[in-house]
């Protein structure tokens, strides 16, 4: 239903600041969760952590579907939390701790945001966060694997669509330090940067 009205349900974290969000994407254990939950934190705001239904109108925009945070104990640990902190029980059959995240940032959470890039977070243990810009078909690549073959239906429509989102918005690998607020920070910084502009 959605695809038919142009809007795709997407899997992504998002991070914004002042407004200027971008959608984070990789495979498991990249680093997408840890890079959004230290956002969240240290002052940016999120429109959701696994999933986002994507809108592709004159800008892109993220829309929320729900609140639910999914982090392993070592992620957790990096943000200097516990399971306990989170209000999380028992790890879920892949690892990892699900919890309502609002409950440590409340004002974090967004509707919806404006998508001015696209990154792809690597743990690196950098000094510093650090940003290198990527072609479109590496976007593409990292948003269309668990995107389009964890969703069924229309196959052909969906790469369609996040080619498009591929090609419109600038991407970026991000090599993350070990410190939340630096790469809180980082982020922050740059999405309000001139680089950080569509195509």
């Amino acid at each position: 239903a959605h695809a038919t009205a142009g809007i795709r349900l997407t899997h992504a974290a998002t991070l914004a600041s002042n407004g200027n969000g971008a959608l984070i994407v990789g495979s498991s254990g990249s680093g997408k969760s840890g890079t959004t939950l230290a956002g969240l934190l240290h002052g940016l705001t999120s429109a959701g952590d696994d999933y986002v239904l994507l809108d592709l109108g004159e800008a892109i925009t993220a829309h929320a579907i729900y609140r639910v945070f999914k982090q392993d104990a070592e992620g957790l640990r990096r943000a200097g939390l516990t399971p306990a902190a989170v209000g999380a029980g028992e790890p879920n059959w892949h690892g990892k701790y699900e919890f309502d995240a609002a409950r440590l940032a409340p004002q974090a959470f967004v509707e919806r945001m404006t998508v001015r890039a696209v990154l792809i977070p690597q743990v690196a243990h950098a000094a510093r966060t650090r940003f290198e810009p990527v072609p479109a078909a590496r976007a593409a690549m990292a948003l269309a694997p668990s995107a389009v073959f964890q969703l069924s239906g229309d196959m052909d429509g969906g790469f369609r669509f996040l080619a498009e989102v591929a090609r419109r918005l600038p991407a970026f690998r991000v090599l993350l330090s070990e410190n939340p607020a630096e790469i809180a920070d980082a982020i922050g910084t740059f999405l309000e940067s001139e680089a950080c502009r569509a195509r």
